[in-house]
């Protein structure tokens, strides 16, 4: 496997975040949270075992960003400034 699959592998990691804490900063500094949660894309989950096949074959390792939904390795947040 080559990529990420947890904070510690990639060295430009530099510290982690509260996602509690950021929305409630957002909050305070006139954000409208519109949408927040862990990534998941259950096409790719279904479509997983097809594109570890194909990462074999074409690559012959495994990305592992196709894991990240799996998972939930990411959280997201979307944000609008509203003043």
């Amino acid at each position: 496997m080559k990529g990420t699959l947890n904070f510690f592998d990639d060295p430009t990691h530099i510290r982690l975040y509260n996602t509690d804490i950021l929305l409630s900063n957002l909050k305070k500094r006139g954000f409208k949270i519109l949408k927040e949660g862990i990534r998941r894309d259950f096409k790719k989950i279904i479509f997983l075992p097809l594109m570890i096949v194909y990462d074999l074959i074409k690559y012959r390792y495994v990305k592992t960003g196709h894991l990240w939904d799996l998972f939930g390795f990411a959280d997201y947040m979307i944000a609008l400034k509203i003043n």
